[in-house]
């Protein structure tokens, strides 16, 4: 009897628990714009957006932005229709077109910042294709599809953890962690990736409802998913079920469900043109040294991530610049830069005498880091090489002296 008595006397907290959490998750539902559907909304809307800015920056100084005007104007000309079609009046809305020919991908952050690589234009081939990819990427978006997958997320990790004290109080450690393993796995495959592949779905239904208010013909998203399919032919896709992503048979026969609905709203609105897009012969190219400066960061950035690389490359990038290498670690910690950005904020400052700060500040507020460097009258090209030769020590290749 006395090895029972905790036991009894836990079940009135647990039950506790599961009520709290019950009830908190029920006070956090919200429901999705179009569709209907109850969902949890465990963060904040405020907090979201405030992400999204932050990463929107991150992505605007790491990555090449489009030079080409004609490009980039149809990209913010069908975007901002597909925006207005959304019905987000508080929303500062920007569609940006960067330069990268082998990313066939786009992507939404929450309040409005949208990006689209060029890789995507063969493959989208005109407007309304472009309003295809767009409506899909805005329409998660204004679903808040990522803050319902860290609310989940972060629902599953205290339910693991109330599974993880059960199972250690009432099992062996080693049958415990053989638990928690399986839930694990059974949360990733059975929660998590059905969850992201519905999500999908729905950004696809809500993305065609969006794109015909815009007066774009839905029916252009068939072509679309189509030549999307044959573009990553051969990529070695997974199967469905361990995908976050439903697969293009999937997609196009449930597309094809949901065209109908999307119609009443194509046949009821303005109808607009449906221009071709630019090849990517057209496209206007990057400015000297940017691609190189950009795939130098790059580079750096690589060799931090391979084993023992980030130790080896914070020596090498203390040697460049006569600093001890905790400080270079310290530096990127503090103003949340990869290695391959602290050692360029360290080229740009030695070849210039720019305020390491001031540099750091153009960073944080999203200005390209070709633009960062011109502005402080750096060469690109030359940070460039620094970088390289600071690979190249890294790897064993050269010394730097």
């Amino acid at each position: 009897m006395e090895m029972l008595a905790p036991t009894r006397g836990r079940q009135p907290l647990r039950r506790s628990v599961a009520v709290v959490l019950a009830a908190a998750v029920l006070a956090a539902c919200a429901t999705v714009p179009y569709t209907g559907r109850r969902q949890l909304a465990l963060v904040s809307l405020d907090s979201e957006r405030s992400e999204g800015e932050q990463l929107y920056r991150i992505m605007h100084r790491r990555a090449q932005v489009a030079r080409d005007a004609r490009a980039t104007a149809m990209v913010r000309e069908v975007g901002h229709r597909i925006a207005a079609a959304a019905g987000q009046p508080g929303w500062d809305w920007e569609f940006t077109l960067f330069d990268d020919r082998k990313q066939v991908n786009a992507w939404a952050l929450p309040g409005g910042k949208v990006g689209v690589y060029s890789g995507l234009l063969p493959v989208a081939q005109d407007e309304a294709g472009l309003a295809v990819i767009l409506g899909h990427e805005v329409a998660h978006a204004i679903a808040h599809h990522s803050a319902e997958r860290q609310s989940q997320s972060t629902l599953l990790g205290v339910l693991g953890t109330g599974l993880a004290i059960a199972a250690g109080t009432q099992l062996g450690q080693s049958s415990a962690d053989l638990l928690m393993q399986a839930y694990g796995l059974g949360a990733q495959v059975g929660v998590l990736l059905p969850f992201s592949r519905s999500q999908e779905s729905e950004a696809d239904e809500i993305g065609l409802i969006l794109m015909a208010k815009a007066g774009y013909d839905p029916r252009a998203a068939l072509g679309l998913w189509q030549r999307m399919a044959e573009a990553e032919r051969g990529q070695g896709a997974p199967p469905e079920f361990l995908s976050t992503h439903p697969s293009y048979g999937t997609r196009v026969e449930r597309i094809e469900r949901a065209i109908p609905r999307a119609l009443v709203y194509y046949e009821d609105g303005s109808r607009v043109r449906n221009a071709r897009l630019p090849a990517l012969a057209e496209l206007e190219s990057a400015p000297p040294g940017e691609t190189e400066l950009l795939e130098a960061v790059q580079r750096l950035d690589r060799i931090a991530r391979g084993e023992r690389g980030s130790r080896a490359l914070a020596s090498a990038i203390g040697d460049a610049f006569r600093v001890q290498p905790r400080s270079v670690v310290d530096l990127g910690n503090r103003a949340g830069l990869t290695a391959g950005e602290t050692a360029l904020v360290l080229a740009i400052q030695k070849r210039t005498g720019a305020s390491v700060s001031a540099l750091v500040g153009d960073a944080q507020r999203g200005r390209s880091w070709y633009d960062t460097a011109r502005a402080a009258g750096a060469a690109p090209a030359a940070c460039a090489d620094d970088l390289t030769r600071i690979a190249q020590s890294a790897t064993g290749g050269v010394r730097l002296r």
